[in-house]
Parts: C-alpha cells; structure tokens; sequence
C-alpha cells in the first residue's frame, strides 16, 4: 500500500456503514476467478486500493450529513444503496420524509428526471458494470441489479446503452486484453 495511502487512512474509525459502491467493489473483487494469475492479481490490487478510496471518501462524508441533506438528495441516495431491493421508491420517500408525489416534484425539478427512471438507469448502469468487469451469468447480474428476469435488463440495457449484454460484454473484455497485453 502506497505511504500516502496509509497516512490518509490514519485516524479513521475502524469501521463504517457500507457505501453501494464499496459493496459492488467487494462483489466484484471476490467474482474474480483467476486471481493467481497476474492480471486477477493486478485487478485484485487496483480493486483494493479503490476499495481504499472509497472507504475514506464514505469516512469524510461524515455520518450526519445525511440529517443536513435536502429531501431529494436523502432519496436520491437511499435509491443508490438500496436499487436492488423490491419497493424501494417507496422506501426513498419514507427515508426523505415526504410523499411519493412530492418526491416525483422534486426529482423532476432538481434532476429532471422521475425518482422511477433515475433508479432504472442506475439499476442498467450497476448491471452494465457487473457485466463488463465480471464472469457473472446475465440472470444473475439481472438479479444483483434489482431486474425481476433477465429479458427486463437486456431489453433496457440494450435500450439505454445501445448494447446487448453479450455485445457489451465482449466488447469489454477485447478491450481490456488490448490493454492487458500493451502493459
């Protein structure tokens, strides 16, 4: 671990709230296969410094910002960590304290874009990350990315990335052994 790395780790608590990131981090640390080889290795590094990262970006936000946040930012981010789960629009109101309706007014005037559609896009994009850097099955990602079936994610994936998920996936992965064999 790089020095400055450890120096700005000091004095941070020993343990903290998972972040949807450091979670998709982990998974897809541990969905590694190959990590004896030299490039699950060199991912199992870059994946853990990231991991790193992310738990001293979480460190630093502070666990009452969330108090201090505006409604939509509150749901906005009950969205993010909680994407996969059934119901959770309704969870996003319950967690900014408002209405379902109120919410939707706000989405559209601060994002302008519905709470509903914000979670779908983030639901394709998790997915389109889990299929990129991952060996997992299109059901499975389908799944992890709070898709009822797999036909529901590709036909929106294919909609919103332009890609079906073995195009995308095999798109990625000739792309990173492109990269893996000019390093």
């Amino acid at each position: 671990m790089p020095a400055q790395l450890r120096q700005r780790l000091k004095g941070l608590p020993p343990a903290l709230a998972q972040s949807q990131a450091f979670e998709l981090l982990m998974k897809a640390a541990f969905s590694i296969r190959n990590w004896r080889s030299k490039e699950g290795g060199n991912m199992l590094r870059a994946l853990g410094l990231t991991l790193l990262e992310e738990y001293i970006r979480t460190a630093k936000a502070g666990a009452d910002e969330a108090g201090r946040e505006s409604p939509q930012a509150r749901a906005r981010n009950y969205l993010e960590e909680h994407s996969a789960e059934d119901n959770c629009l309704a969870g996003a109101a319950r967690a900014a304290g408002i209405t379902p309706q109120h919410l939707i007014r706000l989405f559209r005037e601060h994002y302008h874009i519905t709470p509903g559609r914000y979670l779908w896009q983030m639901r394709v994009e998790r997915g389109a990350g889990l299929l990129t850097a991952t060996g997992l099955t299109v059901a499975e990602i389908a799944d992890r990315s709070g898709f009822k079936n797999p036909f529901h994610f590709s036909r929106l994936l294919r909609q919103m990335q332009g890609h079906s998920p073995r195009a995308m996936r095999r798109r990625a992965w000739v792309k990173a052994a492109g990269n893996s064999s000019t390093a």
